[in-house]
């Protein structure tokens, strides 16, 4: 009996996490969320080059913003939203996009990055 704990406890283990993991990718609409906007998505994406510098690549980083809202405008029957939010004003831009990227590299250092 001794050798069957640990595949009694893998079964056990594996149907309550396929359970859960069900629940939250179902697709019922029970959650009736309306207004929600998302912002702008933002995309910066470097190369290596020859020089052992990172360059940044203006057509990468485009093609990945506008393959994000493609996903995003997919996803739309199963994440409730209403639109995107492009900010027209580029100190505002600049500046939320700064921000997300602090909390990104700090959640990226942090050994706690809920304490965020």
């Amino acid at each position: 009996m001794k050798n069957y704990i640990p595949v009694i406890l893998f079964i056990i283990g594996s149907l309550s996490n396929s359970c859960s993991i069900s629940r939250i990718s179902g697709t019922s609409n029970d959650l009736n969320v309306e207004g929600i906007k998302i912002l702008e998505p933002f995309s910066y994406i470097y190369r290596l080059e020859l020089d052992d510098k990172m360059h940044y690549n203006p057509e990468a980083s485009l093609k990945s913003k506008l393959l994000i809202i493609k996903v995003m405008q997919d996803l739309k029957t199963r994440i409730p939203y209403s639109g995107f939010i492009f900010l027209e004003d580029s100190v505002t831009k600049s500046n939320l996009e700064t921000e997300i990227e602090n909390l990104c590299y700090d959640a990226d250092n942090s050994k706690y990055p809920g304490n965020i």
